[in-house]
């Protein structure tokens, strides 16, 4: 199972995270971009459509809205939910054609917590597809786990197994190489913000739910990180758990 784009995995991280002492969605709807009354926009990775039924609600009907995903069970559930937006079933690396027929056509390009996943060979050339979509004056708009989230976990994890370099990528290094490309592709100027938050975990049971479905689960140790879960939950009644989320706009020059 890849649990990066499991929609039963993706459902219970986000169960997981809304036991939070900040309110994501609140800083998310906050960050939103000023935009046109009739704008174009497109959901990159839109996964089960948390980010995207949140804006759907808040924005005038007047928008038209696109998603893109890789998960054919995720476009179907969205689908059920909402027929005014336009699904589209494509990985990153084979939306090439999407994004060519689209030339100057969106206001709004956004990814909340999956661009990361893109591979790395391609994210310059996706970069710059996305840059030739957006009208001018649009927005490249990108939200992601940064350093520092899951750091208490990590620090029983790695006292067995190594965490995926992927993972340590989608927190880091992934940042440096997407704001070269986005120079490199033509955006102007660019706006950065963070958030820190917490996510409290009441049971054992809870937290060794919330790893079994992320994307650094070894089933190999899964004895041995259980033991060190319930060994915590005997000394204290909640759990903290770090989440650091980053926030970048790029801006398309008008």
């Amino acid at each position: 199972m890849n649990r990066a784009t499991d929609t039963k995995a993706l459902k219970s991280r986000i169960k997981a995270n809304q036991s939070s002492l900040r309110n994501f969605d609140e800083w998310l709807v906050n960050n939103l971009p000023i935009l046109p009354i009739n704008a174009k926009i497109l959901d990159l990775g839109c996964g089960t459509g948390k980010q995207l039924f949140l804006f759907y609600d808040l924005c005038p009907k007047d928008i038209e809205w696109y998603a893109l995903d890789v998960s054919r069970e995720s476009i179907e559930l969205i689908k059920k939910e909402n027929k005014n937006i336009k699904l589209v079933f494509l990985a990153f690396e084979k939306s090439e054609d999407f994004f060519q027929k689209r030339e100057k056509f969106f206001d709004l390009i956004y990814s909340c917590y999956a661009l990361y996943y893109c591979q790395r060979s391609y994210l310059k050339k996706f970069v710059s597809l996305i840059y030739n979509s957006l009208k001018d004056g649009g927005i490249f708009w990108v939200i992601g786990p940064y350093k520092g989230t899951n750091k208490e976990l990590f620090e029983i994890i790695k006292e067995y197994y190594d965490i995926p370099k992927e993972v340590f990528y989608s927190l880091s290094d992934f940042y440096s190489e997407l704001l070269q490309h986005v120079k490199s592709a033509g955006f102007s100027r660019f706006e950065c913000s963070f958030f820190e938050n917490k996510i409290l975990f009441s049971s054992a049971s809870q937290l060794f739910n919330y790893w079994k479905n992320t994307t650094f689960y070894n089933e190999d140790f899964e004895k041995e990180i259980k033991r060190e879960i319930n060994n915590l939950f005997n000394k204290n009644k909640i759990f903290e758990l770090t989440k650091m989320v980053i926030s970048y706009k790029f801006y398309k020059q008008s």
